[in-house]
């Protein structure tokens, strides 16, 4: 899949993903697949629509050249078709998340150390974390 283009990746993705759902939902309606009840409610939900996953390919195949975020989603797409699900994995974090400690941040956090010495006060320390920007923050990603 290394000499195709990045949209062409990225579509054929969507439809490997949605036939697999389509085949596991059939499966999982026939009994031949031995489920937990959490996993049937999983497997028998219908897939999402074409439309809406419409929004991936449009972000690869729409892209500046070098635009970092494309270039994540087509790396997810390569390694899970290649079955390298793991490394798909990590590139999904890396481009949802990126490789921040507090992924969500935008709030303030108390921590108290207890009593000091010779005193009744407790220590307290409060720390602001800033919110990271993040992929799923883009309008269009929301809708979908």
């Amino acid at each position: 899949a290394g000499d195709l283009s990045g949209d062409a990746v990225v579509r054929r993705f969507v439809r490997a993903a949605l036939q697999e759902w389509i085949q596991l939902r059939k499966e999982g309606e026939g009994g031949a697949l031995k489920l937990s009840d959490s996993d049937k409610a999983i497997v028998s939900a219908a897939p999402p629509s074409a439309t809406a996953l419409q929004p991936l390919i449009d972000l690869v195949e729409m892209r500046a050249p070098g635009d970092p975020e494309s270039s994540k989603v087509e790396k997810v797409c390569r390694q899970s078709l290649a079955k390298a699900h793991m490394a798909a994995e990590q590139a999904y974090l890396e481009l949802t998340i990126g490789n921040s400690k507090w992924p969500i941040g935008g709030g303030e956090f108390l921590s108290s150390d207890g009593p000091q010495a010779g005193n009744r006060m407790w220590g307290q320390k409060t720390r602001k974390v800033d919110a990271t920007a993040s992929l799923l923050d883009n309008g269009a990603q929301k809708i979908a």
